[in-house]
């Protein structure tokens, strides 16, 4: 009889721990979602370039010209040089 008693209580245990495991053995729904990151729009807009001075060009004019051009040059390197920083960023 006690023999009856113990098995009973042992099922029961079993039982129960049974019905709490089995609710965390279900796997968490995931939901995945998939951004696509785009560039900021400061860096999307084209080079600025000087115009060339028009009619006669003195020595100086060219300077100063190859002097702008110069600047444009690194003024575009630049956001250039950031928007690869970015994209660097934004793999990691």
């Amino acid at each position: 009889m006690k023999y009856d008693y113990v098995l009973f209580w042992v099922a029961m245990t079993l039982l129960a721990i049974t019905i709490m495991v089995s609710g965390c053995a279900q796997k968490p729904l995931v939901k995945t979602e998939v951004y696509k990151l785009e560039p900021p729009a400061a860096l999307l807009q084209p080079c600025h370039e000087t115009a060339a001075p028009g009619g006669q060009i003195t020595n100086r004019q060219l300077l100063e010209y190859a002097v702008s051009l110069r600047f444009d040059l690194r003024e575009c390197q630049e956001s250039k040089r950031l928007m690869r920083e970015w994209v660097q960023d934004a793999k990691m």
